[in-house]
């Protein structure tokens, strides 16, 4: 909740493929008898929109007990409030769809053969290291029990990406796409094998045990420096296999929103693996007391060690059970308004061999989070099972279920707050609370903007008589408030450390600009003594997030 470049890992799924979906905005995702005409006309159609004054607003309210869909309600049931004030509720409907179709009644009017006739479209998204039996066993169910021939569908397999306008080829497409999932699972293994080796290699393990083994005073330093070589590798790892981009999410969500069709996503979501240093092993064993005892010792070079060894020691122990930093609130209100229902199934990988000392434990990611979270507030199931036929058919009878509110907001050109109960029940409630917000345009448009804009840059740097100073340009310039013409809003740090790594200043500031290159001049570093340095500059457009990261040594000769 993919395609492998140098930023994102083969865990980052659709969304990775959805960048390219959205340079072409009027073109069917399936096709189009005629596209040229079908972009014109949603043109035409947008621009009628925007005139119109909004009169009536439609919310999607889904309401759980104990986890599982609240169908009895009436509008009585509800209150609904918009910036604090109640609101009267116009009109009221229930919405139900699961995945497997069952007999109905006979249709009677037109009204219900159209209904009945709303074509399904299936995104199937598979994050696969492993490709076994029963990988096959799922995709068998898929096309023999629930996809049908009218369906239209949408594969991503790893860097795969393929669509399908009807499924009535469905034998030679069931077949390619065994093929794909089994390339690209041998490709993910590979790279990920090979991942291990490089990450063996640079933390340098067997060597390092024969010199730990070793009582001098260096000991101390060699610990640190292998714990910060390790933290790094999580850091890369982190960053290639389990951060997703933000964008990818508001790429998907446009387009799901677009599809005028009864919409499923399924994931399939094959957990990956990192070494971890064994809770039980002799080296954390060995680590923590050798902290312990510089801590407590009455040198103080020693205590310093000993608490910097310790401090390391616990960031490892948090930054492996924890991922932080990403929107996932943000990303999940996304998925309120594009009508589709999610299910995610988590799969365990098998467990590869060992480094000694070191375990491989399945880590928890941003995208786990965020696609659970998707999850649940579409009504779906999230499953954590390797057992994919039965997980198919337990979701396969799962019936979304949610309800349409309406009412007239009192303000259509103020887009406020919602508040949404449900009267003498304890229930959950799940809704957007800002759902007139078009969050995905304004992201899309200010994506746009930071496309367009160069990225920032740190130039024509000079340490003359020790008065630093550097030029910081190509940042976006903007109309803001309270202020008559663009500027640009620049965020700089700047640190100084010396040869040994040692900080001696670490600023940050937040600059405007009036003109479209900002020179920066610091005297403040006057009394820094003879010696090798080191200059580190962030400049950060604060408007499209673009940022330099400017590094220089220097000599002080006096």
């Amino acid at each position: 909740m993919s395609i492998r470049n140098k930023n994102v890992s083969r865990l980052f799924f659709v969304f990775c493929l959805i960048g390219l979906l959205s340079a072409a905005p009027g073109v069917g995702l399936w096709g189009n008898d005629n596209p040229g005409n079908s972009y014109s006309n949603d043109q035409e159609q947008e621009r009628i929109v925007e005139k119109v004054t909004v009169t009536n607003v439609e919310v999607p309210v889904r309401v759980l007990y104990k986890g599982e869909p609240v169908t009895d309600l009436t509008k009585d049931d509800f209150v609904l409030y918009e910036s604090g004030k109640k609101m009267e509720i116009n009109a009221f409907f229930l919405k139900r769809k699961k995945i497997k179709i069952t007999p109905t009644a006979p249709v009677e009017t037109v009204e219900t053969q159209k209904a009945a006739a709303l074509p399904r479209t299936f995104v199937l998204v598979f994050n696969v290291t492993s490709y076994n039996d029963e990988f096959q066993k799922a995709v068998d169910h898929l096309f023999d029990k629930v996809l049908l021939p009218t369906d239209q569908m949408m594969i991503f397999a790893n860097d795969k990406t393929r669509k399908y306008p009807d499924l009535r080829e469905k034998a030679k497409i069931k077949q390619q796409l065994v093929a794909d999932l089994i390339e690209e699972s041998q490709k993910s293994k590979r790279r990920l094998q090979q991942y291990i080796n490089r990450l063996e290699a640079y933390l340098q393990v067997n060597d390092f045990r024969i010199k730990f083994s070793r009582r001098d005073t260096e000991r101390p330093q060699r610990l640190i420096s292998f714990l910060q070589k390790y933290l790094i590798s999580w850091a890369e790892y982190k960053k290639l296999y389990l951060t997703p981009r933000v964008d990818r999410f508001y790429y998907f969500s446009r387009f799901l929103e677009k599809l005028k069709t009864e919409k499923w996503v399924l994931n399939f979501y094959q957990f990956e693996f990192f070494p971890r240093i064994r809770l039980g092993s002799d080296i954390l064993i060995k680590m923590r007391n050798i902290a312990s005892e510089l801590s407590n010792s009455n040198n103080a070079t020693s205590v310093a060690q000993g608490r910097k060894l310790d401090a390391i020691l616990n960031q490892l122990s948090t930054e492996l059970n924890l991922v932080q930093g990403f929107p996932n609130e943000e990303i999940t209100k996304l998925f309120y308004k594009v009508d589709a229902t999610f299910h995610s199934f988590f799969i365990t990988s098998t467990n590869p061999t060992t480094m000694q000392d070191f375990d491989y434990k399945t880590v928890s990611s941003d995208l786990e989070r965020v696609l659970k979270s998707i999850t649940d507030v579409t009504g779906g199931r999230n499953i954590s099972s390797n057992e994919l036929v039965q997980s198919l058919e337990t979701v396969s009878e799962v019936e979304d279920v949610y309800y349409i509110l309406t009412y007239a907001p009192q303000d259509p050109n103020k887009k406020g707050k919602l508040k949404i109960k449900v009267t003498n029940r304890r229930c959950d409630v799940l809704y957007d609370d800002n759902f007139r917000a078009d969050y995905i345009s304004e992201y899309l448009q200010k994506l746009e903007e930071k496309i367009k804009t160069p990225d920032v840059k740190v130039i024509d740097f000079s340490f003359k008589q020790k008065v630093l100073a550097f030029t910081v340009k190509d940042f976006l310039m903007r109309k803001i408030e309270n202020q008559p013409n663009p500027v640009g809003r620049i965020k700089v740090r700047i640190r100084l450390t010396d040869a040994n790594g040692n900080s001696l200043f670490d600023s940050a500031r937040i600059l405007t600009a009036q003109k479209a290159e900002m020179k920066i001049s610091i005297p403040a570093f006057s009394k820094i003594k003879k010696g090798d340095y080191n200059f580190l500059i962030d400049a950060q457009d604060m408007f499209t997030g673009k940022e330099d990261n400017f590094h220089q040594n220097i000599a002080v000769k006096r």
